[in-house]
């Protein structure tokens, strides 16, 4: 049997809800109308980045004393884009358990191959297959080989099992025009190489129609080729496709050819899967099996286990919130809602999970302020309040089973992620792990400050919507960076006063008693 892990997994855990939610409401983080020294800073570089005009919530808070050091607009529900995967990332954790593992099966049921899902995003993940230093093919062939070697004769058909989740593979309110780009990619119960074809384009003679591949191939696909080679210029190429994915049109000057492919999201991931395993056992002699999904009422039956791929928790989350890779927050919150309601996973039982999380760990009055649309943050009809996120934060962190998981998969300013570039490093005093958050006319920055040397936190969130376009994004950008450096000083001053005022109790313990 063939096995692929990314990387080695402990086993699974999936705990109930009530047991994954168990942690009480003391962990939960106050905000006291008291002692919010920064509001005016916060004000000042709200004017100072132009931002007068946007609407804008902030909240600092202590995350040891639940002290609030700034809280600007903290109830007021905003878009939080990506800063969604906060409350997804972190539900997942709690529900599924650190533990946990997606985890697919091939399986051989007689002449036919089963591939039984788990909702996995990081099945075939090119990135993931590039880290391990694998291509897309010779994953394909290492499963053809598994089947070969099982001593399979003729496969007569590929089923694909994807009713872990609902058939609703794109949400409704995701932007119509943008359901063709790899950010927008369809989430099913089976997923492979991220739900899209690398599109690649080789030129050939000046004015003349370039060379064009996919990866994974895909021969059936009618590629219209509107793309003309150019001898001067740089390269211009980019693709759609129809939208029940039969036909892709590719776009644009080829002047080189192209070192990164254009990415470009297919329909119906799990029946494309179905086609390309199909595709490739009959290529190798196996038969001449079609493709199909299962049906809603066939029965699970048994058969040889011939390959298991398995995809651990810390691989989902790092490509979740450092990479902040939208189908990952999607396979999330479906998968979280079908562990709790033994029904497919879809985008409604998924946030009435995340709901239930967020009343066990701050209470009803929070878990009804918030609305859930999707997991990822790509819905414009996701709210939340800067006050809530920063609750849920401190919460999450807090806890011993979440936290350590969940801050290891935030990005690190000036290291890895969207946060590579951000924070001029001369700045930098303390680590600053946050979760970016960019859609159109919004930008948000959440998550933790953490001082070095003696591990006190800050915790924050940021969410600014509607901002004028004379600032723009990055205007919004700067804002962020400064309130947060405002919370990393205040931190450090902290702990410097913390420091001196032990050494003073302890010089003081030492003097004599006088008698």
């Amino acid at each position: 049997m063939t096995r692929i892990v990314l990387p080695l997994v402990p086993a699974p855990s999936r705990p109930r809800l009530r047991t994954a939610l168990a942690f009480a409401a003391g962990l939960t983080l106050a905000l006291p109308a008291a002692a919010q020294t920064l509001n005016g800073e916060v004000r000042a570089l709200i004017e100072k980045h132009g931002l007068g005009g946007a609407k804008i919530g902030v909240v600092l808070a202590d995350l040891n004393t639940g002290r609030t050091l700034a809280a600007v607009n903290a109830d007021d529900p905003l878009i939080p884009a990506s800063n969604m995967k906060l409350l997804t990332s972190a539900a997942a954790i709690s529900v599924l358990g650190p533990g946990f593992a997606f985890t697919t099966e091939f399986v051989l049921v007689g002449d036919r191959l089963m591939v039984r899902g788990s909702g996995d995003p990081a099945l075939g993940d090119p990135e993931l297959l590039k880290e391990m230093g694998v291509g897309v093919e010779p994953l394909l062939e290492k499963w053809v080989d598994a089947v070969k070697q099982a001593g399979a004769g003729a496969v007569r058909e590929v089923v694909v099992d994807d009713r872990i989740f609902d058939r609703e593979f794109a949400h409704p309110t995701w932007p119509k025009d943008q359901l063709n780009r790899w950010y927008c990619a369809e989430i099913g119960g089976v997923n492979f190489h991220t739900n899209i074809l690398s599109v690649f384009a080789r030129p050939g003679a000046p004015e003349t129609a370039p060379s064009i591949s996919t990866e994974p191939r895909a021969d059936w696909l009618e590629i219209q080729n509107r793309a003309v080679s150019k001898a001067q210029g740089q390269n211009s190429v980019w693709a759609s496709r129809s939208p029940d994915g039969a036909t892709m049109t590719v776009y644009g000057n080829v002047r080189f050819a192209l070192e990164e492919p254009v990415d470009v999201a297919i329909s119906n991931p799990p029946a494309s899967f179905a086609r390309l395993l199909a595709d490739r056992l009959r290529s190798a002699g196996l038969g001449a099996p079609t493709g199909r999904l299962a049906a809603a009422d066939e029965p699970q039956t048994e058969g040889r286990v011939v390959a298991v791929v398995r995809s651990p928790m810390e691989v989902i989350l790092r490509r979740c919130n450092v990479n902040s890779y939208n189908l990952y927050a999607e396979a999330l919150i479906k998968r979280m809602g079908h562990e709790v309601t033994h029904q497919p996973g879809s985008w409604d039982n998924g946030a009435a999970v995340i709901r239930m999380t967020l009343q066990e760990k701050l209470g009803p009055a929070d878990a009804a302020a918030v609305t859930i649309a999707d997991g990822s943050g790509m819905s414009r009809e996701n709210r939340v309040s800067a006050g809530v996120m920063s609750r849920w934060l401190a919460a999450m962190i807090k806890d011993p089973r979440v936290g350590p998981p969940l801050v290891a998969s935030m990005p690190v300013a000036q290291k890895d992620g969207s946060l590579r570039s951000r924070f001029s490093k001369d700045r930098l005093r303390t680590e600053i792990r946050a979760k970016t958050g960019y859609i159109k006319n919004v930008s948000c920055l959440s998550g933790v400050i953490t001082e070095p040397s003696t591990g006190a936190r800050v915790v924050f969130s940021i969410l600014v919507n509607d901002f004028p376009a004379k600032a723009g994004v990055r205007g919004a950008k700067d804002f962020h960076e400064d309130v947060v450096l405002l919370g990393s000083d205040w931190l450090l001053k902290q702990t410097q006063a913390d420091a001196k005022r032990g050494r003073g109790e302890r010089a003081g313990a030492d003097q004599p008693s006088g008698r």
